[in-house]
């Protein structure tokens, strides 16, 4: 039977899965729907709402790079930082975009959160 346990290491809890899939959700909708809907109202200047697209990317990289490779938390988490940070330095060359440090802030505390959470469940788990 094919499977792709063959070609990656995919983690065997599929919580991280099902975490990756809701984040991602949660994550495409702060990116344009969220600014639709807001766009008359006060919070539509709001840092928040201006960093929340990359909070929840860092949430849901980290969980897709635990399921999909079965890495450390704190792997996952190097790497979704570096991944994140290398999109903010992209955008420096790009006419339509900008970069920001609290972008790169916001992915970073983004990333801490689902670390931590991957942290305690695998010390239950192995424990």
């Amino acid at each position: 039977m094919w499977s792709l346990n063959k070609y990656f290491k995919i983690h065997p809890d599929k919580f991280y899965l099902n975490a990756a899939i809701v984040s991602y959700s949660i994550w495409l909708f702060t990116t344009r729907p969220l600014r639709t809907l807001l766009k008359e109202s006060a919070l539509a200047s709001s840092i928040l709402l201006g960093i929340a697209p990359n909070f929840f990317a860092g949430i849901t990289l980290v969980f897709w790079l635990t399921y999909g490779t079965s890495s450390k938390p704190l792997i996952s988490f190097a790497y979704t930082v570096i991944i994140l940070a290398a999109g903010e330095f992209v955008q420096l060359f790009m006419t339509n975009h900008r970069a920001d440090w609290m972008d790169i802030v916001a992915s970073a505390l983004g990333a801490l959160l689902p670390t931590v959470i991957v942290s305690w469940r695998s010390k239950r788990q192995n424990g």
